[in-house]
């Protein structure tokens, strides 16, 4: 039961911050500036660069940790009497 949410809980967070990764900085990765920032006019919101990197990170590791749950949840279920 446990091993099942924590599959479930790191598969929807790296989604999540897999969305977050595309919106703040894959959209915008070729138009930021010399400075690393980028201005959309019609949002009114400033993208930095170094965004990319942080919610590239934590999609990674939160993926990573759902493909470790997964191999623990298969192996625990292979291994239960059926």
């Amino acid at each position: 039961m446990i091993k099942r949410f924590a599959l479930a809980v790191s598969f929807c967070s790296s989604l999540f911050f897999g969305w977050l990764y595309y919106q703040f900085y894959w959209k915008w990765r070729d138009v930021f500036n010399e400075d690393g920032r980028y201005f959309d006019e019609t949002t009114m919101t400033v993208y930095q660069e170094q965004s990319g990197m942080v919610w590239g990170l934590l999609f990674f590791a939160s993926f990573i940790v759902a493909m470790i749950s997964l191999v623990f949840y298969l192996k625990d279920r292979a291994s239960s009497p059926k």
